[in-house]
C-alpha cells in the first residue's frame, strides 16, 4: 500500500485538472516569457505580466491566463489559493531558461 501525503494529492489532482483544462499545456508550443511578482505554486504563478525592458523576465510559461477564467479558478481553487479576480496567473512555468 502506498502512503501519499495530502500535498502530493492535491498537487496530482492540480496537474490532472490542468491537463484536463488545457490539454495544450502538456504539448509542445511556444512559451510565454513573464514577469511575475506572485508567488509560484509548481502550476501556476500569480501576478504576472508580458515581460518587458522595466520589468524583465522572471518566468518562462505556456500561457497567461486571468484568474477570473472558470478553468484557473478551478485550479486555484484546488490548490487552496485565492486571486483578484482581475489578476494575471502564467500557468506551467519554469524559470526562464529552464525547459518547463
Amino acid at each position: 500500500m502506498i502512503k501519499t501525503s495530502r500535498f502530493l494529492t492535491v498537487a496530482l489532482t492540480a496537474a490532472a485538472t490542468l491537463s484536463l483544462a488545457c490539454p495544450s499545456a502538456f504539448a509542445e508550443q511556444e512559451r510565454v516569457t513573464l514577469h511575475c511578482g506572485g508567488p509560484d505554486l509548481g502550476v501556476a504563478v500569480l501576478n504576472c505580466a508580458p515581460a518587458s525592458p522595466e520589468k524583465p523576465a522572471t518566468h518562462s510559461c505556456e500561457s497567461l491566463s486571468r484568474a477570473d477564467d472558470p478553468k484557473v479558478e478551478a485550479l486555484l481553487g484546488l490548490l487552496g489559493v485565492s486571486a483578484p479576480a482581475d489578476s494575471d496567473v502564467g500557468l506551467t512555468c519554469a524559470p526562464p531558461g529552464i525547459p518547463g
